[in-house]
């Protein structure tokens, strides 16, 4: 698949991809409606 790409990045609309396995593959990947994971910012609190 990544042959095929111009550029090496995925918008993932129905989520069938697993995020960890497509950054592992050197893809920048982006899902629609799925969370992020929060980072602590003691800053912000």
């Amino acid at each position: 698949m990544r042959a095929l790409l111009k550029q090496l990045l995925i918008f993932d609309g129905r989520n069938l991809f697993d995020p960890a396995l497509v950054r592992s593959l050197g893809l920048e990947y982006f899902a629609i409606g799925r969370g992020r994971r929060r980072v602590s910012c003691p800053s912000l609190q």
